[in-house]
């Protein structure tokens, strides 16, 4: 196994941000509070995280936003400049914090993270050292560019953050951009079987949707777990 210091390195697990930054303006309502199985969103984002990060938090645009829910919370550094804003201030607090040099980036929206599509970004990321960012990438026929990258959930490095900052500066937001910008710095992993239908809440009527599949889904399980308890 490759032992360059810039590996995702076994002992230190990356930490996890969850981005809670948006106006919800779609929604109409703080989504990250919408209940997912009797639970906030949000916390369900964050259990999700737990096995593969150290620790976990919220960016958002106070730093007590979420603590009635036990989930600590960093006042965003750059309030109003979107998803790469977030990006800047998660990097800035793992690169304080000294840990570890990778983040796991995550929304307050998405409906699932699978524990297994975050070691496959830790195994790649061991591969191919010249990686700062690990994500997953849609290939459509349909759009301007023949490539949408998913940013979230996603593998970043401290070093991406003077990058970061640069486009910033320029009054730059997009995330896509910034991340096309990247080239051999970014490793493409294909979308996953069992990426979700609905990836991110956006709207009530897909907060519905994915209420309905969440159901379907649990009744799955405790179906199999029925099965395998007889057999």
């Amino acid at each position: 196994m490759n032992t360059n210091d810039h590996m995702p390195e076994v002992g230190i697990p990356p930490g996890g941000y969850i981005l809670c930054g948006g106006q919800s303006r779609r929604f109409g309502s703080d989504k990250a509070r919408q209940l997912i199985d009797d639970h906030p969103l949000i916390t369900h984002v964050a259990r999700q995280l737990d096995p593969a990060c150290g620790n976990v938090w919220a960016i958002a645009d106070r730093p007590d936003k979420y603590q009635d829910l036990g989930l600590s919370t960093l006042a965003d550094l750059r309030p109003g400049q979107g998803p790469l804003g977030g990006l800047h201030t998660a990097l800035a607090h793992a690169a304080e914090r000294g840990t570890s040099p990778w983040i796991v980036l995550a929304s307050c929206d998405q409906t699932r993270i699978e524990p297994v599509w975050l070691s496959l970004f830790r195994e790649l990321l061991a591969d191919q050292p010249q990686a700062r960012a690990v994500l997953f990438r849609e290939t459509s026929a349909f759009r301007k560019s023949p490539y949408l990258w998913h940013p979230f959930p996603g593998m970043y490095h401290i070093d991406l953050l003077p990058r970061v900052n640069a486009q910033l500066e320029r009054g730059e937001r997009a995330l896509q951009a910034f991340l096309a910008s990247l080239r051999d710095l970014l490793v493409a992993v294909p979308l996953p079987a069992d990426w979700p239908a609905i990836p991110q809440i956006n709207t009530p009527v897909e907060l519905a949707l994915w209420r309905l599949e969440a159901a379907r889904l649990g009744s799955e399980t405790g179906a199999k777990r029925e099965i395998q308890a007889s057999e």
